[in-house]
């Protein structure tokens, strides 16, 4: 009688941690950035009963064990890293990454941490920063800042940054850093789209 009652109780907690996480995508479908989580279950042992025996005399055939499982159990929580929707905004310093890879940003302290959200600005020292504030990575790893002479720019499907000098010559000097991480799957979620190795 108790086994069937927490196999009952096991059942409830995994939908329980499934109801939270379809909860928590329903809450940010409009957060920039946000990857949807799924919830992956796995059965918990089964207990044996009663062994297989084998066929008596006079009988046909022998009896098979008698088991009983104990639940299910949430083997782990995935991250679906798949492609957002395109949205033109007008903005040339939001980017969109087509297929895989990260966005390589810094916070303060020096922490490198990756991200889908390409939902940039240029800060008052000419740097391009996520909204918390961490700065954007470039190709060669270094926060990218701006030629503070720089009248306007734009940036290419490449990532290159095009700067119009007010001298109108151009730069072309930097490039906005894709990270390509082998296995997304194993990044740590920190919240505001941001994630960790």
């Amino acid at each position: 009688m108790l086994r069937s009652l927490y196999s009952g109780i096991s059942g409830m907690r995994g939908f329980q941690t499934k109801l939270d996480v379809i909860s928590n995508n329903i809450a940010n479908v409009n957060t920039i950035g946000f990857k949807a989580g799924r919830v992956m279950f796995s059965d918990i042992l089964s207990q044996t009963l009663s062994g297989v025996t084998a066929p008596e005399d006079g009988v046909r055939g022998g009896v098979n064990p008698k088991q009983v499982g104990l639940g299910s159990q949430v083997a782990a929580i995935d991250t679906l890293h798949t492609g957002g929707s395109a949205m033109t905004t007008g903005v040339n310093s939001d980017l969109r990454i087509d297929g895989n890879g990260f966005f390589a940003v810094q916070d303060p302290a020096g922490n490198v941490y990756y991200t889908r959200a390409g939902n940039f600005t240029v800060d008052a020292s000419y740097q391009l920063v996520t909204p918390q504030g961490f700065l954007v990575l470039g190709a060669d790893g270094a926060p990218i800042t701006l030629e503070d002479t720089v009248e306007s720019f734009s940036i290419g499907k490449d990532g290159t940054i095009i700067q119009v000098l007010n001298d109108g010559t151009l730069n072309t000097d930097l490039q906005v850093g894709v990270a390509r991480v082998r296995n997304p799957g194993g990044l740590e979620k920190i919240g505001n789209s941001l994630y960790r190795l």
